[in-house]
């Protein structure tokens, strides 16, 4: 037999069938759950980080405003930043129709009633009555700043008696503590506004 005969009794080299994708192998199960399972995880952290965005910075804010009073700020002015401030942090938490009716008694209940073992009315007049009395405060220091006129300039450079009467009075007792006072007051005010901040975002 020649070689050429051999040759042509020869068959094709037939090559296996490619491997098909499905069904894939169990590793490839596990992967995808994995997968899976992250991009959940880091859009639910996503969500509450974003949720949390408002709680931040109305903590932040109340933290400034505890520095202001400390350092003097009308007690009047504190209370109308806080008042605004739990308004802000309500809208970014609850409906805007439930929040935009909410005046007086009704918004301290609303505050209490969302809150958990939280009671707004012992600084209600802090949050309902004294933030109204910063514009009077503004007035009051604007009426300061006028100048005096001619006359009652001449009186008081001219009369020695003014100068005798505009001599310093005594201070009443507490007066030099006024301050003081006015930040115990209001710390309340600080605690309860923190604590109602801290709870949001949580069931109560």
């Amino acid at each position: 037999m020649s070689n050429g005969d051999a040759l042509a009794r020869l068959r094709d080299i037939h090559l296996p069938a490619p491997i098909s994708w499905w069904p894939i192998a169990p590793g490839w199960y596990g992967l995808m759950v994995l997968v899976i399972s992250l991009l959940l995880a880091g859009f639910l952290g996503w969500r509450f980080y974003r949720r949390g965005g408002a709680k931040r910075e109305g903590l932040r804010l109340l933290l400034i405003y505890e520095k202001q009073a400390q350092q003097g700020e009308p007690s009047a002015v504190i209370c109308a930043q806080v008042t605004e401030l739990l308004r802000r942090v309500a809208l970014a938490y609850f409906p805007r129709q439930d929040i935009a009716g909410l005046h007086g008694d009704a918004w301290i209940r609303f505050l209490n009633q969302t809150g958990k073992r939280i009671d707004f009315m012992p600084v209600r007049s802090l949050l309902l009555e004294r933030p109204y009395q910063a514009s009077a405060s503004a007035g009051e220091k604007f009426a300061a700043t006028v100048p005096q006129s001619g006359l009652q300039q001449r009186i008081t450079v001219d009369d020695p008696l003014i100068h005798r009467d505009a001599s310093p009075s005594p201070r009443v007792r507490g007066e030099g503590n006024k301050e003081g006072s006015d930040l115990e007051d209001l710390t309340p005010l600080f605690t309860l506004g923190r604590t109602w901040i801290k709870q949001r975002g949580r069931r109560v």
